[in-house]
């Protein structure tokens, strides 16, 4: 099981400390605010990085796509795009990161309820359509069925990460795991922690721990 090491430092040294101490980094290119000059630090650690962009995700925007480019000119191994986002910068970010041989989620998100499950089918397909390597699906939990219309997207998928958000679907992101979810997203200290329902790392490692023994 792995797990996702979202990254929302902005001070570059502390950021480049818990860099070091992660596989799989999810660098939030919106929150960081790096220079080139100090993506370049970053990525020349060699990690797993997948470069997001979320403020504004659906508005076009010459900074996030330059942060972008520069993430995948320097070395990511994902870019994370929103299905919102404008069709050309999609299509443009997605033949530049082609290009450059890092591969492409594509992101759906819903802070306030889960859709009913053929919407999320025909989301996980159109996200496909579009080139998607990975599809990310995370909806807001406000039932019990919520969950389990989440589960049962995994059902004839492959490279899909579904999950619900919210304190009591925390579960849901480690049942993930088990469906076929590559991994999942935790966060080093409570003020890095970016959606309701997140596991810190300490938590995720003593899952793993005692899923282990």
């Amino acid at each position: 099981m792995k797990g996702c090491l979202v990254l929302t430092e902005s001070r570059v040294k502390r950021a480049l400390s818990i860099v070091e101490m992660f596989d799989l980094i999810e660098l939030r290119l919106d929150i960081c605010g790096f220079k080139t000059s100090h993506l370049k630090e970053i990525f020349a650690l060699g990690k797993e990085i997948i470069a997001t962009y979320r403020e504004d995700s659906s508005k076009a925007s010459n900074h996030k796509m330059d942060q972008f480019k520069a993430a995948i000119e320097l070395g990511a191994k994902y870019i994370d795009i929103e299905i919102e986002l404008d069709e050309k910068q999609q299509e443009e970010l997605i033949i530049h990161a082609k290009g450059y041989g890092v591969k492409v989620i594509i992101s759906y998100h819903n802070y306030e309820k889960t859709p009913r499950i053929e919407e999320l089918k025909e989301i996980i397909s159109k996200a496909r359509q579009k080139g998607a390597d990975l599809v990310k699906i995370a909806t807001k939990v406000n039932f019990r069925n919520d969950c389990l219309t989440l589960f049962n997207l995994y059902e004839g998928e492959e490279n899909l990460i579904a999950f619900g958000m919210g304190d009591d679907a925390k579960f849901t992101r480690v049942t993930a795991l088990f469906l076929g979810s590559p991994f999942t997203y935790i966060y080093f200290l409570s003020q890095n922690k970016t959606a309701e329902g997140q596991l810190s790392y300490k938590e995720f490692d003593l899952m793993v721990k005692n899923l282990g023994s």
